[in-house]
């Protein structure tokens, strides 16, 4: 697989560049716009997989999209989606037990050009993984689990709860005794930095989970643990005022 585009080389490269949310006046009001989505801070354990990626969007010419800083046993790919009708540049990388208490920064850029048009227009967007140290007590994955991820974390300052929701997809070749036995167990929470035990969700069969678990404002957790048959998905929590 071939080395992919590099930011800095694309910076020097190309002399017109838009960084963050930035508003440019340099392109007529017929003109689409280049960005990159944001994918926020990112947390995870060394020792798990991390899968992280961004969107590029807003102009209809052809995109491509390169990664500065890239870890040497990181992956990097890249493909257009055409359900959502955008460029995505993904890095799949698992942190080394070295990285644990660090943090790693990566570079996303894309650029645009063609469609018999002569200018080249890039975006930039710098992410910040934090890597935390590696897990002690967790099991093999079980095989009808392909992935379990958090979509929310959510602690509500005045109501004094932490509301935590989640998606566990399913192995294409699990069946659906084997999904029913494994659901039996729930999805456990715990804090990332303590490992201390917050609650637990139980598990659909379509995968989805969530729960509501009450906590005074002194155990607000900052970034958690959400546990299924040894897949972890790790996250910040936000604050709800």
């Amino acid at each position: 697989m071939p080395a992919p585009m590099a930011c800095d080389d694309e910076d020097k490269e190309h002399g017109t560049k838009y960084e963050g949310n930035e508003h440019d006046s340099s392109r007529g009001d017929d003109e689409s716009r280049l960005m990159l989505s944001n994918p926020g801070k990112v947390v995870v354990h060394a020792g798990q997989p991390l899968r992280l990626g961004v969107a590029a969007f807003g102009d209809d010419r052809h995109i491509v999209m390169g990664l500065s800083d890239l870890p040497k046993d990181a992956l990097f790919v890249e493909a257009y989606n055409t359900y959502l009708r955008v460029q995505q540049g993904i890095i799949v990388w698992t942190p080394p037990a070295d990285t644990g208490g660090k943090t790693v920064k990566f570079k996303f850029c894309a650029k645009a050009h063609g469609s018999g048009k002569p200018d080249v227009h890039s975006d930039s967007r710098k992410v910040s993984v934090k890597v935390l140290p590696k897990l002690t007590t967790v099991m093999n994955p079980d095989p009808a689990v392909a992935t379990n991820v958090m979509s929310s974390a959510v602690y509500n300052l005045e109501l004094q709860k932490l509301d935590v929701s989640g998606q566990v997809t399913w192995s294409g070749k699990s069946t659906i005794a084997e999904r029913t036995a494994t659901i039996v167990d729930p999805v456990k929470l715990s804090d990332a930095y303590d490992a201390v035990a917050l609650g637990a969700a139980k598990v659909g069969l379509d995968g989805k989970w969530s729960v509501s678990i009450p906590l005074p404002r002194a155990s607000r957790p900052r970034v958690i643990d959400a546990t299924f048959q040894g897949r972890v998905a790790t996250q910040l929590v936000k604050k709800l005022y």
